[in-house]
């Protein structure tokens, strides 16, 4: 009875440790990633209405201010900016990342690529088209924090199953301590040891076994 309470035991916690170690860090990354791209496409709209009027009145300032507000954001990788032909007239890509335009260019959703969400927006405005906007942002620092998520999702799977079996040691020994002494009387009155006692001090059906 001990084993087998042990093994069932055992095999609940290990399931339910299973359960929290590979549910709870893919939802975080889920809905990490579900924040991140709603970042990337507010401003994406918003720097590319900006740029869109600078450009649309030659107001390079108004472009530039447009993109420093967006540089401001520590996940920014890149921010690229192409006119109707797709000619460079900004760019800022302090890690030197390769892009692919064409293919960025041809992708409205977002898309990942080397721990890097990319986005494409068009430069709208007033019904004319000025160009593309492209911008990227690094999943690093989202990747560090999904990591050290996930060690400490281990360290309580792990703690959750070491002391769950402590305490299954605990309640097995409380139900099989009066069954072996149970056993040991019966054994003792077999042998014709008539007066053998035994002392249980409990209400439930092994104690009312006993005093029986």
């Amino acid at each position: 009875i001990r084993y087998k309470f042990l093994i069932s035991s055992s095999l609940i916690l290990f399931l339910i440790s299973s359960f929290i170690f590979f549910y709870y860090p893919a939802e975080h990354k889920k809905n990490s990633l579900i924040l991140m791209k709603n970042k990337i496409r507010s401003m994406g709209e918003l720097v590319a209405l900006g740029v869109g009027i600078g450009i649309s009145s030659n107001d390079y300032q108004a472009i530039e201010e447009a993109l420093n507000w967006a540089k401001r954001d520590k996940d920014l990788a890149y921010i690229k900016v192409l006119d109707t032909a797709n000619e460079e007239l900004s760019n800022h890509n302090p890690e030197g990342y390769k892009l692919n335009e064409k293919e960025l260019i041809l992708r409205a959703e977002i898309i990942e690529l080397d721990d890097i969400l990319h986005k494409s927006v068009p430069l709208l405005y007033g019904n004319k088209s000025y160009g593309t906007l492209l911008l990227g942002f690094s999943l690093k620092d989202l990747n560090a924090d999904l990591m050290s998520n996930r060690k400490t999702t281990i360290l309580v799977c792990f703690s959750i199953f070491i002391l769950g079996t402590i305490l299954s040691l605990l309640f097995a020994d409380m139900v099989t301590t009066p069954l072996q002494q149970l056993k040991n009387a019966a054994n003792e009155v077999a042998e014709g040891e008539y007066d053998t006692k035994i002392n249980i001090d409990s209400t439930d059906e092994v104690g009312q076994l006993g005093q029986a």
